[in-house]
């Protein structure tokens, strides 16, 4: 589906920040409340907007996220798409992504424990022995989600107008101490982690409090820093733009160097995602471009920036996020706490 302009403005202005008003996200896209709406309706049926998502620190319930690459043994439509639904499905998987290349999925899985995801992981594959067999697993260390500076109209210097201030960045996982939080304060969490646009009156109609009450509930688990932002879930594959992820395992690193490529992935408008991880790679970044010579030009000037630290590299592309939260269901089990 092909987008314009003014329909690629309103997706930046929900990057921004998908829960305020749509008066305020109409106002700054040029569109009136009626059109704006519309077309954020028409985002979701073309499959554009997967959700509204609440980006909620994991790490502050004591949460550790482990990614999980499959290869899969495909044996038919019909049990891919089984197996499909059964991890959409699964409550410690809280992202599926569908991929190409040398793997097929990335299930990213929240456990309280490496044991805890092994008995999951280890439950998973006995109930599926047939499909999952090949898998290379990472631990997630700390997140960078950038806004999507590409969006903007060509000729600005996007990245330096959305990223210089940090404002826009949000940066989940890493050292954080651990938080209690209220039951109240917990609904109201699970009400808006996959839906992040409910109103605060609809919020309170649900957990039987007032919408008062629910905005200064969001307000605080923000100030503490449990949310981070409010973002949509897009697959901009539906609009002509291509997604790849880029891995990359370091050696000879120094602080001095490394902080060198985290600013070029910074101030790079088409690198949306910058994920340090522990494992057999060290650096996972989701890159999203208009054509592929975009990103092998993203691709190339890293290798060629950073190659006296990169010992190996690999790049795959993206076909379809099926699911991303960041808290697992089990979190809002009231009767098991």
């Amino acid at each position: 589906m092909k987008l314009s302009s003014s329909d690629l403005k309103l997706l930046l202005e929900l990057d921004k920040g998908c829960r305020e008003r749509i008066t305020s996200i109409a106002k700054n896209s040029r569109l009136s409340q009626q059109l704006a709406s519309y077309k954020i309706k028409n985002f979701f049926d073309e499959g554009i907007i997967l959700s509204f998502n609440s980006f909620v620190d994991y790490v502050r319930f004591g949460y550790l996220n482990f990614r999980v690459y499959f290869k899969i043994n495909y044996l038919s439509t019909e049990r891919f798409n089984g197996l499909l639904k059964a991890l959409q499905t699964h409550s410690a998987i809280i992202e599926l992504v569908e991929c190409g290349g040398k793997y097929d999925l990335i299930a990213v899985f929240a456990a309280l424990s490496p044991s805890e995801f092994n008995k999951r992981l280890k439950e998973l594959i006995s109930k599926n022995p047939a499909q999952l067999k090949n898998y290379v697993i990472l631990t997630t260390v700390v997140t960078h989600h950038y806004d999507r500076a590409y969006l903007m109209p060509p000729g600005k210097d996007t990245a330096l107008i959305f990223r210089d201030s940090g404002l826009d960045i949000i940066i989940i996982g890493g050292d954080r101490s651990f938080l209690n939080i209220s039951k109240r304060e917990r609904m109201i969490l699970g009400a808006i982690q996959a839906n992040a646009r409910m109103p605060s009156v609809i919020i309170g109609k649900k957990i039987k409090a007032d919408p008062k009450v629910v905005r200064l509930g969001i307000k605080s688990l923000r100030e503490r820093g449990v949310i981070k932002g409010f973002r949509p879930i897009l697959n901009v594959q539906n609009i002509e733009f291509i997604v790849n992820k880029i891995l990359l395992k370091y050696h000879n690193l120094s602080v001095e160097k490394e902080q060198e490529l985290l600013t070029f992935c910074k101030f790079n408008p088409n690198i949306v995602e910058l994920i340090k991880v522990f494992g057999e790679w060290d650096l996972e970044l989701t890159v999203e471009t208009k054509t592929r010579e975009e990103f092998q030009k993203v691709y190339f000037s890293i290798r060629e920036k950073f190659e006296d630290i990169i010992s190996d590299f690999e790049s795959f592309p993206i076909f379809k996020t099926h699911k991303k939260e960041f808290l697992p269901a089990s979190m809002f089990d009231l009767s098991a706490n």
